[in-house]
């Protein structure tokens, strides 16, 4: 879906410090990217880190009150207890054509695409990619 001169709206529910989003902002500069990140010290990392990067933005929201329709792509590394309410706002709210992918833990009632393996240091560990279940 990210492909070089695209313009499509990323976002990162749970960007952290800004680590996915700054190489691939850098990489796609005519797409939009934001970051939620709840966390105050991680949020402030992040402001700094993407300053000069101008087609970041970083909230410090509670991304689940947020209207993500917008997005075409939606990345995350989500805790199991908040996949099953983040998949139902998913469903309701992306477009049909909208991806989603999850490190590590399954979306619930998402239509899944595949599974991709990674590894981290010597650990495995998987890739979720799913659509809106519309």
């Amino acid at each position: 879906i990210l492909k070089e001169n695209s313009k499509i709206n990323v976002t990162d529910l749970g960007c952290g410090t800004g680590c996915l989003l700054i190489p691939l902002a850098k990489e796609f500069k005519d797409s939009k990217f934001v970051g939620y990140e709840y966390d105050w010290f991680a949020y402030l990392i992040a402001k700094i880190r993407t300053f000069y990067i101008p087609n970041i933005f970083i909230y410090k929201r509670d991304f689940l009150k947020e209207d993500l329709s917008e997005y075409d792509l939606v990345l995350g590394y989500w805790i199991s207890g908040l996949v099953d309410k983040l998949g139902d706002k998913l469903n309701a709210e992306l477009k049909e054509t909208a991806v989603v992918i999850s490190e590590i833990f399954k979306v619930p009632k998402m239509k899944q695409l595949k599974v991709l393996e990674s590894s981290l240091v010597f650990k495995k560990f998987k890739i979720f990619v799913y659509t809106p279940n519309k």
